[in-house]
């Protein structure tokens, strides 16, 4: 798990490396599964989200096969699903989610429930286009919650609860609650494993522009929003994990459209779309393109534009313009 921390990366390497050689005189089932395991985590605190799912699916086999390690396969199999929020497949979070949230209900499983309905099972919802029932499933998973102390199972959930909140443009809620969340995380130093203020900022930034496009319809000043954005979306730029900037991008592509730029939002929109691509961060690449699809206008932008919702709706989103509303804000201002 050092691998979650910048500095860390190269150590986590070579720990795997050691283990490789040490299993060489301990080969069992168990053992195999356990660095199936540790690499796959590691692979996803790097961001390498395709590689991480294929090797979160062949530790989640090899662990099933095992006895005794309850906790460690309800543990890969929250990855798994933090994965396929990365991923962006709404439609494998719909079919999964359920199951392994009932499983941890039936099993008395506060850990597992919190991780798998605060947030991911959310996100499936939400591609099914059921805010409602979103809602009702984060709430029953963290009723069972400790209420104490501030821990990653409370900030995964807040940052799932601002994505219902985003997706239902419900901007106040969506801008008090990342803001109190980016906080309170900074107070435990979550902030320090980076894919964190990845998404943390990612949040609050888009929380900031919705906040924006809530002043403008007001007739009231929106300039303060936009600058905070701009600073979230500068942290995210200086991130090492390829994902940050690429959403610091699609953040200034917003904040370009309220200034009535439309070739640097263009641009960012460009950028952050090939990044994601590349990363298989493929619902929010298809997100960037319909918008770019749109701004550029044409026969060619709305192919653009075709092509992004028939690949959004493979992926398990039905409602198109409300999860853009989650991951691009400033969309339509030009």
């Amino acid at each position: 798990m050092t691998a979650a921390f910048s500095g860390g990366r190269k150590r986590a390497e070579q720990l795997l490396t050691r283990c490789d050689e040490i299993i060489g005189s301990c080969d069992t089932p168990l053992n195999r599964a356990f660095l199936k395991m540790a690499r796959a985590m590691v692979t996803y605190e790097l961001g390498r989200w395709a590689d991480a799912k294929r090797l979160l699916e062949e530790a989640e086999s090899a662990l099933s096969e095992c006895s005794g390690v309850n906790f460690e396969l309800n543990v890969t199999r929250t990855y798994l699903l933090w994965d396929l929020v990365s991923l962006g497949n709404c439609a494998q979070l719909a079919a999964m989610s359920p199951v392994w949230f009932r499983d941890a209900l039936n099993r008395g499983d506060a850990f597992t429930a919190a991780n798998v309905g605060g947030q991911p099972y959310v996100l499936g919802l939400l591609g099914q286009d059921d805010p409602a029932r979103a809602a009702t499933i984060h709430e029953q998973a963290m009723s069972l919650w400790p209420a104490q102390e501030y821990t990653l199972q409370k900030m995964m959930a807040g940052l799932g609860h601002g994505w219902i909140d985003l997706y239902i443009d419900d901007a106040e809620a969506a801008w008090r609650g990342a803001n109190e969340h980016w906080k309170r995380a900074r107070r435990v130093f979550l902030h320090l494993l980076e894919n964190i203020p990845a998404y943390m900022l990612q949040w609050r930034g888009l929380s900031a522009l919705a906040m924006a496009e809530k002043a403008r319809k007001e007739g009231r000043d929106e300039r303060e929003f936009l600058r905070s954005a701009e600073r979230d979306a500068g942290v995210l730029r200086g991130l090492t994990l390829a994902h940050g900037p690429a959403m610091g991008e699609a953040i200034l592509a917003g904040v370009a459209e309220f200034r009535a730029d439309r070739n640097q939002a263009m641009a960012y929109l460009q950028s952050a779309a090939r990044t994601f691509e590349d990363l298989s961060m493929l619902t929010l690449a298809e997100i960037a393109r319909r918008e770019l699809g749109r701004l550029q206008g044409g026969e060619e932008g709305a192919r653009m534009t075709r092509s992004a919702e028939e690949k959004l709706r493979s992926y398990g989103v039905h409602n198109l313009d409300a999860m853009r509303r989650l991951w691009l804000r400033g969309a339509g201002i030009l």
